[in-house]
């Protein structure tokens, strides 16, 4: 019995909200969470992107981690130094993340999050995760969780 996807997948969103990211252990990306409550194993797939801001004087640099966490267990992470290494002179430099995650689900209810935090730097440390930056940069946060029951 075939049945057209759109009919029986399920799409949920979550936008962020600029985020200070202050600390070596994890912060939540202020937004970025979804609950999905599954009635029949699924596949689910999940899909986040953001902006990153670092804000650090020339010749300071900070190591960020961004993680997809499933009940507060990291499913995937990404890396990125982010340094200012004074050759232009500017006061803010910008990434981004970009994160895809698929797996098979049973019934249940589960919890998927985004957050972020620093492992390591050189100066500031601290930098900014999701919505509009605070220079201005629109390059906001989101996060689509699609389920599609077996």
């Amino acid at each position: 019995n075939w049945q057209d996807l759109s009919t029986v997948m399920q799409v949920y969103t979550a936008t962020a909200s600029l985020t200070l990211i202050n600390s070596s252990a994890w912060v939540n990306i202020t937004g970025l969470s979804q609950t999905v409550v599954l009635t029949n194993t699924s596949y689910v797939i999940i899909k986040t992107r953001g902006s990153l801001e670092y804000q650090g004087a020339a010749g300071s640099v900070t190591g960020t981690i961004t993680s997809l966490a499933q009940d507060g267990v990291s499913l995937q992470e990404q890396g990125h130094d982010i340094a200012n290494d004074g050759s232009v002179p500017v006061a803010q430099v910008d990434k981004s993340w970009s994160i895809t995650h698929t797996m098979t689900l049973a019934p249940g209810t589960y919890t998927f999050t985004v957050r972020a935090r620093y492992y390591f730097g050189m100066g500031t440390l601290n930098f900014y995760a999701g919505g509009a930056t605070p220079t201005g940069g629109t390059g906001n946060g989101s996060l689509v969780v699609r389920v599609i029951p077996q």
